[in-house]
């Protein structure tokens, strides 16, 4: 077993799980949804109770970690909905930088497009647009991406359905079973063109003045928490978005603004929705692996699967500075006080 000397170990910090929302802000969603009819019992008492922990070292000045008691309902509970998204962004950002990023000869860029629709297309079919995005990154020479269609607006979840395509694609491909650099920036005049020309050809619709397309890049290598900051964006959960109108930033107060069982019935089909799935395609698709492995190396490597990233990053989620891991039981239990409130920008 690892040593461990007091000497290199003094003035080790405290280590604090994530909160992402206030004390505050969680009264305020939970009174929200009760005075809406909508049971919120579970959301009241999520990460109210703590756990602390010690290295197995035994020494008092190494690391401590603070758990706190997850209620676990995602979709309904917007802290346990952030820890879904932030805890999927992690294990992909570590898959794509490990298995990719880490082995190819060139500063591997994450790339994010928008892709919107016209209004009288809000509700197209999610097959047709399915098969107008692969179209556009074909268009586009794009080889490597990952789609999500969403139905709802982050600035207002409750209104109709409006949907829109979030991409990440990564700048590579295979030239002569080699994988090489591609282009990850994009002349958005052109793209547009591209999109609208693609509307009108599966639509029939004959659109007016500009389509909107947003891109944007990061360094999988240099920005690691841009990255992650993007694909959070994709596993996200529409009650997030919620959370964030009618509690963080009280830019629309549901309550007011139209009948009280209209509003009931929206935000309870909101959570009853199934969150929208992540495809990849190109060489990023599951049933490429294995050709992709060979391209980048001919030697061959290990590729490190999701699971076993999750649980390598679990285990140093649980690993004291020292290398050693956390005791398994907590040596202190309570009720949180207040004293690790997460801070948003004003």
């Amino acid at each position: 077993m690892q040593n461990c000397t007091q000497e290199i170990l003094v003035g080790f910090d405290e280590i604090k799980q994530e909160r992402y929302i206030t004390l505050e802000e969680q009264k305020e969603f939970t009174d929200f949804l009760e005075n809406l009819g909508i049971d919120s019992h579970d959301l009241d008492w999520c990460a109210t109770k703590y756990e602390k922990r010690k290295c197995i070292s035994g020494y008092d000045n190494h690391t401590k970690k603070t758990n706190y008691l997850l209620c676990g309902s995602r979709g309904k509970c917007p802290r346990c909905s952030m820890a879904y998204a932030t805890s999927k962004a992690n294990v992909t950002y570590q898959s794509i930088k490990r298995n990719i990023s880490d082995r190819v000869d060139f500063d591997l860029k994450m790339n994010q497009l928008v892709l919107t629709l016209p209004k009288p297309l809000h509700e197209l079919d999610k097959k047709i647009f399915s098969k107008m995005i692969k179209q556009f990154m074909i268009e586009l020479n794009i080889h490597a991406y990952g789609y999500v269609i969403q139905t709802r607006h982050s600035s207002d979840p409750l209104a109709n359905p409006y949907h829109h395509a979030h991409i990440l694609s990564l700048n590579f491909k295979e030239v002569n079973q080699k994988i090489v650099r591609c282009d990850y920036f994009f002349d958005t005049n052109k793209m547009r063109n591209i999109w609208k020309s693609i509307i009108e050809k599966n639509t029939k619709l004959s659109v007016e003045g500009n389509v909107n397309v947003h891109t944007e890049y990061a360094s999988v290598h240099k920005e690691k928490g841009r990255c992650i900051h993007l694909l959070k964006y994709v596993y996200r959960y529409s009650l997030e978005d919620l959370f964030k109108v009618q509690v963080r930033n009280h830019s629309i107060n549901y309550v007011q603004k139209s009948h009280f069982k209209e509003i009931r019935d929206k935000v309870l089909s909101l959570i009853d929705e199934k969150k929208p799935k992540v495809v990849w395609c190109g060489l990023m698709a599951s049933t490429k692996q294995k050709q992709l492995m060979k391209m980048i190396s001919d030697i061959g490597y290990d590729w490190q699967n999701l699971k076993s990233i999750k649980l390598d990053l679990m285990i140093k989620a649980n690993t004291c500075q020292c290398g050693l891991q956390f005791e398994e039981i907590p040596y202190e239990t309570g009720l949180y006080n207040g004293d690790n409130e997460p801070v948003y920008p004003s």
